[in-house]
């Protein structure tokens, strides 16, 4: 099969959370499969810089070729990141022609490259798959819901209506794609995690020894962009009394892109009086990420609005770390392989949290069962499987 991919950000864009990711190792395992796969992307390098830049407009990763659209400089200012992505309008000459490829795999909704190859598709008789993300989720922010609505009435309906697939992560997800398609196009596509990356895993205490974290300390770790949706806010609360302890065994890691957040955590960690007992660490990836989620005792991730299945928390999972989430990041599979806890508000959260950390035998187990759990149902191998036969299905059995 000819696959193209269309995606706003891809690598070396890690920052921008697990999209890029997802579709980073699909698109290297179709290549191994002997697909041919090309991704459309824009030139967005970091969130750390929205002005900073891929360079490169084309090149190969991986086998893969990959073709970024250069954003307009004004779109640098705008308020959300959809207008951030904004790119060129003319897509650069012949781009209307997407006739070369057998299938399109989108993802996101709300991005200009997803409205743009989706149309293209359409007026080409191709099918085109689309991975919801978590963009059908309604937002607290009274203006971009309304940017929302707007694009829904106008554009995003046809998006969804007229796809071949909706590739959806939960059940939730796939109620809500129910208002806009036949439930026959909509197909469970978990997460992928490359297992092979987790097989090599550090030893544990390197991380603790690069931020002074004794050897016997608990460690709660959240690792994901610093903003209010990810619920850092309710984690530190419900975390502060075990932190408070005068024993001095808890200690809390804050990871990941500061979105502007940072200085309300750091004035609510001082108002609870434990900044002691906190560590910022910024953005990791790579080894120094797999330190971090080695060396934690507990994953948490409880956000205010609905993500759907959370990347950071799998990829906490392949590593052996019990994970707490919420109905709004929900895992399949996580309560029946008794692989961590769900808290859906901040007294759930503290009871579990003292439950897990307050328990040897209880983590070491939950922990097994964690990396059982993506071994089973989430390695790449297994998810690739199931796409693979749906887009020959899609595209006719071509190859």
């Amino acid at each position: 099969m000819r696959i193209l991919q269309v995606v706003p950000y891809y690598p070396p864009a890690m920052s921008a959370g697990g999209p890029p990711q997802v579709f980073f190792d699909l698109a290297r395992e179709f290549v191994k499969r002997g697909h041919s796969v090309t991704v459309y992307t824009t030139d967005f390098l970091t969130t750390d810089n929205w002005k900073a830049r891929v360079t490169e407009e084309t090149e190969e990763i991986g086998g893969v070729q990959v073709r970024r659209f250069r954003r307009k400089a004004f779109a640098y200012g705008l308020p959300t990141k959809y207008f951030k992505f904004m790119t060129s309008s003319t897509f650069g000459r012949n781009i209307d022609d997407v006739s070369n490829f057998d299938i399109v795999h989108v993802s996101e909704i709300t991005n200009p490259l997803t409205n743009k190859f989706t149309s293209c598709a359409r007026r080409q008789n191709m099918p085109y798959a689309l991975s919801v993300f978590g963009n059908l989720t309604p937002v607290s922010n009274i203006a971009l819901q309304a940017a929302r609505i707007i694009f829904d009435v106008i554009r995003g309906r046809q998006i969804l209506r007229h796809a071949s697939a909706l590739l959806v992560q939960t059940p939730h997800e796939g109620e809500m794609c129910a208002r806009y398609a036949t439930r026959d196009k909509i197909v469970t596509m978990l997460l992928p995690v490359d297992t092979a990356f987790f097989r090599d895993l550090p030893r544990r205490g390197g991380f603790r020894k690069k931020y002074a974290v004794g050897e016997k300390e608990k460690l709660i770790l959240f690792l994901g962009r610093l903003h209010p949706y990810k619920g850092i806010q309710t984690l530190v609360r419900a975390a502060a009394e075990l932190l408070k302890k005068s024993d001095g065994q808890y200690r809390l890691v804050i990871a990941g892109t500061d979105e502007g957040y940072k200085k309300y955590l750091v004035r609510q960690i001082k108002g609870l009086g434990i900044e002691s007992r906190v560590i910022f660490t910024g953005s990791i990836f790579g080894r120094d990420k797999l330190e971090a989620y080695v060396d934690a005792d507990v994953f948490v991730l409880v956000p205010t609005t609905y993500e759907e299945t959370s990347l950071a928390a799998l990829e906490a999972c392949a590593c052996g770390t019990p994970v707490i989430i919420s109905e709004r990041n929900d895992i399949p599979g996580l309560e029946e392989y008794k692989a961590g806890f769900k808290a859906n508000n901040e007294t759930e959260l503290r009871n579990v949290l003292t439950r897990i950390l307050e328990n040897d035998d209880l983590r070491k187990v939950m922990g097994n069962n964690a990396r059982r759990l993506i071994h089973d149902e989430y390695s790449l191998t297994k998810v690739a499987d199931k796409l693979e036969g749906l887009f020959l299905k899609l595209t006719g059995n071509k190859v």
